[in-house]
């Protein structure tokens, strides 16, 4: 079980949500904070920027306990990509002449929709 803190407004932060959702893994908590709460979080020593990863639960105040390994994101996803990747199997026919008969992708921004719950919680999105 793992915990995820990203800040909200932040590029690197967005980039890596857009990862783990490429990348979905069902043990992964992630929390959302602002930038009253990331002072906060940054006050503890091992924190060092956003975003990061806690190997537990937080309290119950949302801060990182006493017994959890603070790992940025960005080495954590380098090595769960590397761990999950399999081995791909190069084509045959040359560069050309499947370039010719591929439609080019189209890149469009990803959407994040926020979906308020009837319980209190709250849904994120990215269409």
């Amino acid at each position: 079980m793992q915990t995820i803190y990203l800040l909200k407004g932040c590029n690197r932060s967005h980039q890596a949500l857009i990862s783990l959702y490429n990348f979905p893994d069902i043990s992964n908590n992630i929390i959302i904070v602002d930038k009253l709460q990331s002072r906060i979080l940054l006050l503890d020593k091992r924190v060092t920027k956003f975003p990061f990863i806690i190997n537990t639960l937080p309290t119950s105040t949302g801060l990182i306990p006493e017994i959890a390994y603070v790992l940025p994101l960005k080495i954590f996803l380098k090595f769960h990509r590397h761990y999950n990747q399999t081995e791909t199997v190069k084509p045959k026919y040359s560069r050309r002449i499947h370039n010719m008969y591929t439609k080019p992708k189209i890149l469009n921004k990803p959407i994040i929709k926020r979906i308020n719950k009837s319980d209190g919680g709250v849904e994120i999105r990215l269409e």
